[in-house]
C-alpha cells in the first residue's frame, strides 16, 4: 500500500498489470494522460483498453490513442516481475509529444540553415567570380589607358583652365 501511495503521484503514467495482462493499478497520471478513470480500466486487459503490447524488458517510443481518440507520442518501459510467484508488468509511459516537436523543430532549423549555408556559398562563389572580373577588366583598362599615354599626348583641366594632370607625352612636347 505504501508503494501504490508513492506510485500515485508520479509525474509519469504508472499502470500495474497482473499476469493476464488486466489492470490492477492505474495512476492519476494514467488518469490524465490517457482519459479514462481508474475505475473504467480495472480488472481490463491492457490490450484491449490502452493498445499496449506487453513485451518484458523493453523500452520503445510509439503513438498510443487516447479515450477521444486522439494520438500522442509515448515513451513505454515494461518490465516483469515476480513477487511471491505472483507475475506482473510494471509499464511507465511518459508522454513525450512535446520532446518529439522540438525534435521535429531542431530537424527543420537544421536543414534550413544547411540551406542557407549553401545559399551563402554560392553568393560567395558569384562575389569572387565577379571580383575576378572586375580584376580582368581593370588591368585590361590600365593595359588600355598605358597605351594611349604612350602614343597620345592629353591634358586634363578644370574650367577655369587649371591644369589638373597631363600625361609624359604632352609634358615633353
Amino acid at each position: 500500500l505504501g508503494n501504490e501511495r508513492r506510485l500515485e503521484h508520479a509525474a509519469d503514467a504508472i499502470i500495474i498489470l497482473n499476469w493476464k495482462g488486466e489492470v490492477s493499478f492505474f495512476n492519476t497520471a494514467a488518469e490524465e494522460l490517457f482519459g479514462y478513470t481508474r475505475k473504467e480500466v480495472s480488472n481490463k486487459e491492457v490490450s484491449g483498453v490502452l493498445d499496449i503490447e506487453l513485451k518484458a524488458q523493453t523500452i520503445s517510443d510509439t503513438e498510443l490513442t487516447r479515450k477521444d481518440g486522439s494520438l500522442f507520442a509515448a515513451s513505454i518501459s515494461v518490465n516483469e516481475c515476480d513477487i511471491d510467484g505472483d507475475f506482473l508488468y510494471t509499464v511507465f509511459v511518459r508522454n513525450i509529444t512535446d520532446q518529439k516537436k522540438l525534435e521535429r523543430n531542431a530537424i527543420e532549423t537544421v536543414e534550413q540553415m544547411k540551406a542557407q549555408e549553401e545559399e551563402l556559398r554560392q553568393n560567395l562563389e558569384e562575389m569572387m567570380a565577379t571580383q575576378e572580373e572586375m580584376n580582368r577588366k581593370q588591368l585590361e583598362m590600365e593595359g588600355q589607358m598605358n597605351a594611349i599615354n604612350l602614343t597620345s599626348a592629353f591634358i586634363e583641366f578644370k574650367s577655369d583652365g587649371t591644369i589638373l594632370s597631363a600625361n609624359e607625352l604632352f609634358l615633353k612636347s
